[in-house]
């Protein structure tokens, strides 16, 4: 999966992490609801993000 492709949903997850509104592993959820995608997407995208947690905050200068 291409990092700065889908920067917009891993930026999101970051900040909904932050936000402390929800267990990340109900995030699909709110990405399906905030983005209008389908359920494998979603859950795609978030594996995807928890498995390089780091490389991917590090690629997109975030914080963690």
């Amino acid at each position: 999966m291409n990092i700065k492709a889908n920067e917009e949903y891993f930026r999101y997850l970051y900040e909904l992490q932050n936000s402390g509104e929800t267990n990340m592993f109900g995030a699909g959820q709110y990405l399906r609801d905030t983005f209008g995608i389908d359920r494998k997407t979603a859950t795609d995208i978030l594996t995807f993000w928890m498995q390089n947690y780091e490389e991917i905050a590090k690629e997109l200068n975030i914080d963690i």
